[in-house]
């Protein structure tokens, strides 16, 4: 049975969702509610949150929060070009997958089962960059989410179960982080990894 959290301040959108899901044996609401207040993350297999983009700095730090207990999905608001901007950042922060209101409902169910097994759901529109240098720093996105994780205190297994890669795949984006930026030791990595956090506290809490 995967347990659900569903976090959104739309009333309609919140009731649709609980229609969908209430008719999904495998599946089970334990919360429905309009924001992340007394969320027991710690309990729950996945937490749907619904992301406005006016409040991308507060969603980014109550992403980062949340991915430190639990499986995060992002049902964006985002529209137009702006929607691979802001599937970019959620991911960075630690969600596991980023959908859109006009998903079918069977992308939904699946992204659901998909991110409570520890996979990752990656838009269409930034699958294709995943592996591509950022303008910025050089580091490819999954080198900045090895990067961001190594920052909230993961260690190597822990990002591998975070991003639902193996070990050894952790192991080899920590070998081109280095050579790239030039890093010697882990100390000068972790360093590095804290000053490149793009606007989002580090969590302290240790991840599951």
């Amino acid at each position: 049975m995967i347990r659900l959290g569903i976090i959104d301040p739309r009333p309609v959108v919140l009731h649709g969702l609980q229609y969908v899901f209430n008719r999904t044996p495998e599946i089970t609401i334990e919360i429905s509610q309009a924001n992340a207040q007394g969320i027991p993350s710690s309990a729950l297999d996945v937490v749907l949150l619904g992301f406005c983009p006016s409040e991308g700095a507060a969603c980014g730090r109550q992403i980062a929060e949340l991915s430190r207990k639990t499986s995060v999905l992002i049902l964006s608001w985002a529209r137009g070009p702006e929607r691979k901007n802001e599937a970019v950042r959620c991911l960075r922060a630690g969600a596991r997958g980023v959908l859109y209101p006009d998903a079918p409902v069977n992308i939904l169910l699946d992204a659901v089962r998909t991110a409570a097994a520890g996979r990752m759901v990656i838009p269409t529109e930034v699958s294709s960059f995943l592996e591509a240098p950022a303008a910025t720093d050089q580091l490819s996105l999954r080198e900045q989410q090895v990067l961001d994780c190594i920052a909230g205190g993961y260690t190597h297994s822990q990002i591998a179960r975070h991003l639902g890669i193996s070990r050894h795949t952790v192991d080899t984006y920590v070998k081109r982080i280095r050579g790239k930026l030039k890093l010697g030791n882990k100390a000068e990595l972790t360093r590095a990894a804290v000053q490149l956090i793009s606007g989002l506290d580090v969590p302290q809490t240790s991840p599951r």
